[in-house]
């Protein structure tokens, strides 16, 4: 009891304390005299696990939390060490040590698993995925939050499911899938209501009035602005009557942010109205942040503060401010900062006028964007390249268990041929018996070899299935999802059948501006090596897409121009002889501009197919691949097509035409027959589209007569059709 007791104290001096100022220096001192008399042990350390727990000051947090952690050490009791270690990571991430942040978590999770504490575990993964994503790793970031919902689902936790929707849609938002970030908001705000949670509601309002602010910044509407700052308002009035500080900050930096935007393309009178209340909330803002410890916004919010002057036409105090900034770039590790500092930089030397050091910050955010997909297709070439090693050494192996093979068969052949010598006179048998004793040892040992050289290429064996099917995971995650799709189109169909584990066909969309990009593609060769150049494509269309702007108006032949170039140099290719086969892919390329309802088509070698009011219009592409050509100085031709809403657009590689059936002379598929199919079929849902194309498929290829064997797969399969 008396622990108990003095366990609520502890929990009731600090709430006291949060209430009235949580960040002053005699709370944190009357804290510490109160841990100073509790006795060392368990009451100790349930006392620090709750004050680490509730403390939003990072720098107090680090120490409370570090305490908690060596305190659980000594006493063995892992779930406080994990809980401590949670907390540590909580601080760093708001103090801007995202390795260390990641490290503890990583740290944390073993424990909980080995703990069997589902509910921990869930939480640590979804911290865990918030700091990757401050680390640019949303793919692995998405990966832990999907996780995390599936475990709160499975324990029907409202507060947690409600939770891991906004974190989902904060993921939305680095993917710039505003709608759907919104959407994800609203679902948990929808269960927050319910919960009557004002914490979480302030919570939600606050993100949707962050998405609401760029959608505005897209789509210029001035609604979508108001919409934004009211729900600000009612987030900031439930954070402040809850004491909730974090939330307070966030608000007051996205209304400073929206009434700074508001003043840029308002006149006078109101422009300075909207300008001193954009002071006003960085004013507040800067008060929070130095309150809270947190540094990461700290940053943020200067970039934020720059941008404010720069529409204020205070050059002056921007320049001052952006010079104080730019000490960081070159230390700065977070890309998604480094990002906003070239932006903010580009920003002001194009209000002063000095165009030139503003393309220098232009090339700096194109080489962020290329270094950081380059590194991804570094990373995944080397696991690709250990899978192609693990094959080599896979074939040696066999190659040795056959010659140990054929001296075992030799050896087994000899000692027949001693057998039947023996049975000419007894006067061998002992010759013999000494000598089939031997022989015997032999087989033994012979056999023990084989059976040793069997298991190392079983488990050499099984790792190689393990890392391509590592490889498909890293090519599923490049790929976008059908989810993706349909947020970009109408409605899609995706018929996808790589020969292998992973495929040399890949399809790719975009969406940028007011344009949508998206192609199919069928690169040299398949599985591995096919897999090996689909990435660098997919990675080289990621870098072109990332300079397409409403002003430089791109084509869709520029497109695949600029991907030829970058593709010839990243293999090294030079030799153009005709006749001579390189690698390289084959595409169809659309460029769909949604503000003209135009479409630009580019091809090399594959052609796109429209149906409209159900007549199909087929436009070939060049008779070129990209890639080292002999015509590899000719330009690709660009077709400029007028679409209308529910328009079908198809595209696909040549492995359904190429496939061989059961014929006697084993006629392909054709390409003929894939249009007829795609005309017969394009009328019916998306869904049952797909099932009749892999229908006809397989039927193609079943055996002509009950003693005939099925045709195999001749090639990697795909057909893609969107809806306009």
């Amino acid at each position: 009891m008396r622990k108990f007791l003095s366990i609520l104290i502890v929990i009731g001096i600090f709430s006291v304390a949060q209430a009235q100022d949580s960040a002053d220096v005699r709370t944190i001192d009357s804290l510490n005299n109160i841990l100073q008399n509790l006795p060392f042990g368990f009451e100790r350390l349930e006392a620090l696990d709750q004050i680490a727990q509730l403390h939003y000051n990072a720098d107090s947090t680090i120490k409370f939390a570090e305490a908690e952690i060596a305190l659980a050490q000594q006493l063995n009791v892992p779930l406080k060490e994990a809980n401590g270690l949670r907390y540590l990571s909580w601080a760093q991430y708001y103090s801007a040590n995202y390795q260390l942040a990641k490290d503890n978590l990583y740290a944390a999770i073993e424990i909980y698993d080995s703990l069997a504490d589902a509910h921990n575990l869930a939480i640590t993964y979804s911290q865990l995925a918030s700091t990757l994503m401050m680390m640019s790793e949303n793919v692995l970031a998405d990966m832990y939050y999907r996780k995390s919902l599936k475990i709160f689902i499975e324990q029907a936790d409202s507060f947690w499911i409600a939770d891991t929707y906004r974190n989902l849609g904060n993921v939305c938002l680095r993917y710039e899938l505003y709608e759907t970030a919104n959407d994800y908001f609203r679902q948990a705000l929808d269960i927050d209501f319910d919960l009557e949670s004002d914490y979480s509601i302030a919570e939600d309002y606050c993100n949707i009035g962050e998405s609401h602010e760029n959608i505005y910044a897209r789509k210029r509407a001035d609604t979508l602005l108001v919409i934004a700052k009211r729900n600000l308002y009612r987030a900031y009035k439930l954070a402040n009557r809850v004491g909730e500080f974090s939330i307070m900050q966030r608000t007051l930096e996205f209304l400073a942010e929206a009434y700074t935007i508001q003043a840029s393309v308002s006149r006078n009178p109101l422009r300075q109205h909207l300008l001193d209340s954009s002071y006003n909330y960085f004013n507040k803002n800067f008060e929070l942040i130095n309150k809270l410890g947190f540094e990461d916004k700290r940053l943020q919010t200067n970039m934020k503060f720059v941008r404010y002057f720069i529409v204020k036409n205070d050059m002056r105090r921007a320049k001052q401010l952006l010079d104080s900034l730019n000490i960081y770039i070159d230390t700065l590790d977070n890309v998604v900062f480094l990002n906003m500092l070239y932006q903010i930089n580009i920003e002001y030397y194009k209000a002063v006028g000095n165009l030139q050091t503003a393309m220098i910050y232009t090339d700096k955010c194109a080489e962020l964007e290329s270094r950081r997909y380059a590194e991804d297709i570094m990373v995944r070439t080397a696991q690709m390249h250990n899978e192609i090693e693990f094959d080599r050494q896979l074939r040696e192996r066999e190659a040795v268990q056959r010659e140990k093979e054929l001296i075992y068969k030799a050896r087994v052949a000899r000692q027949r041929l001693v057998s039947i010598f023996s049975l000419l006179g007894l006067l061998l048998v002992s010759a013999f018996a000494v000598m089939a004793h031997k022989a015997n040892k032999r087989y033994h040992r012979v056999n023990e070899q084989l059976e040793q050289q069997n298991a190392v290429v079983s488990h050499a064996n099984q790792q190689i299935k393990e890392s391509i099917q590592y490889a498909k995971r890293i090519q599923s995650a490049v790929i976008p999802s059908e989810e993706i799709m349909r947020i970009l189109f109408a409605d899609c169909v995706i018929y996808f059948r790589p020969l292998n584990t992973v495929s040399g066909d890949f399809y790719w969309a975009a969406q940028y501006g007011r344009y949508e990009a998206i192609t199919v593609a069928d690169c040299t060769g398949h599985g591995v090596p096919g897999a090996l150049m689909s990435m660098l494509g997919m990675s080289i269309l990621n870098e072109i897409a990332t300079s397409l702007t409403d002003d430089e108006k791109p084509t869709a032949a520029g497109v695949l121009e600029q991907l030829r170039i970058k593709l010839i140099g990243a293999l090294r290719q030079r030799n153009t002889k005709k006749g001579r086969t390189y690698d390289g892919m084959d595409m169809a390329f659309c460029l769909i501009d949604n503000v003209e309802m135009t479409l630009q088509f580019a091809g090399a070698y594959r052609p796109l197919l429209l149906i409209r009011d159900g007549k199909m219009v087929v436009y070939e592409g060049d008779r070129m691949p990209v890639g080292v050509h002999y015509l590899q100085n000719e330009p690709f031709h660009n077709m400029k097509i007028d679409i209308k809403k529910d328009d079908l657009l198809y595209m696909y590689s040549d492995g359904f035409s190429t496939q061989p059936g059961q014929a006697p002379e084993n006629i392909k598929f054709g390409e003929k027959r894939v249009r007829e199919m795609i005309s017969r079929y394009h009328n019916l849902p998306f869904d049952q589209q797909l099932k009749k194309f892999s229908q006809i498929f397989d039927d193609w290829r079943k055996p002509s007569s009950p003693d005939a064997a099925e045709i195999e797969q001749f090639d990697d399969v795909l057909i893609v059709g969107v809806k306009i």
